[in-house]
């Protein structure tokens, strides 16, 4: 227990091989306060995989630390401060899961998990995720392509590359629909503007939903994805699993905000102060 508590300072993360230090004060604490539902609190967080890749967390100095592995589905904050939350009862299994993306349902679930913590003693706690409900089931699955596709040369009407590339063309200039087959412009006349793509057969790309190799046929390239069941990843705000391949497609459950994962979260509430109702 922390004997004293006079004066303002800083919390302080410091990661090493995967390990969480918080280091803490806050302003005026009483030892022993807890958490009741309806305090305001001010919470900070880190949540992990299994694995120990980090998903979530308050402090956003960690986005820009080597030394910690994070996962294909973090996304970084912007402010380096505590997040406010009105704690309220757990979370029952039949409430409807909103679309808030991985923070967004973290926050909504802490906001139960923190009921009954002590101010100032960091606990760990694990969170799961039940699918989203509000939608049709379709909307949540997706497959796309296993194999993408890409002319080796694309023309245009002046007016149609203007608007594409939001310049005129110019002979030599760049123009990029995939990364992994960049183009060039190779011609410019007044009625046509012929752009000319290259890649190179064997090469490999990273793609979004897993590594791909370049394939050269007469009139087209191709990327062929090394996709895998099981794996992650981030669209927009949402996560998803990709739950099957074959040599067509691949299928993707967006449906849980976690991916089905369960998350391990260290928990610090900083301050609190009473609802005002």
């Amino acid at each position: 227990m922390i004997s004293r508590r006079k004066n303002q300072i800083r919390i302080a993360l410091t990661v090493l091989a995967g390990t969480l230090l918080f280091l803490w004060s806050a302003p005026s604490w009483s030892d022993g306060q807890i958490v009741k539902a309806g305090d305001e609190a001010n919470v900070q967080f880190t949540c992990r995989l299994k694995s120990g890749d980090m998903v979530a967390s308050s402090y956003s100095s960690v986005a820009s630390d080597s030394r910690v592995r994070k996962s294909v589905i973090f996304v970084p904050r912007t402010a380096d401060t505590p997040v406010p939350i009105v704690a309220g009862e757990p979370l029952r299994t039949s409430d409807p899961i909103p679309e808030l993306g991985v923070e967004g349902e973290v926050v909504r679930q802490l906001s139960g998990v923190i009921v009954g913590l002590h101010v100032g003693e960091m606990q760990t706690r694990e969170l799961t995720a039940a699918p989203m409900q509000e939608k049709k089931k379709s909307n949540y699955f997706v497959q796309i392509a296993r194999v993408r596709q890409m002319a080796k040369e694309i023309r245009f009407t002046p007016d149609q590359y203007k608007f594409r590339a939001k310049k005129a063309a110019e002979v030599g200039q760049s123009f990029v629909i995939d990364p992994a087959v960049p183009g060039k412009v190779s011609s410019v006349t007044e009625s046509g503007v012929v752009v000319r793509f290259s890649a190179h057969a064997g090469d490999k790309v990273e793609t979004h939903f897993g590594e791909g190799t370049i394939k050269e046929l007469p009139d087209h390239y191709e990327i062929v994805i090394d996709a895998h069941p099981g794996t992650l990843l981030l669209s927009g705000k949402f996560v998803g699993r990709i739950t099957a391949v074959d040599d067509k497609l691949i299928s993707i459950d967006y449906s849980n905000p976690f991916g089905s994962e369960r998350l391990a979260c260290d928990i610090l509430v900083e301050s609190v102060k009473p609802g005002s109702k």
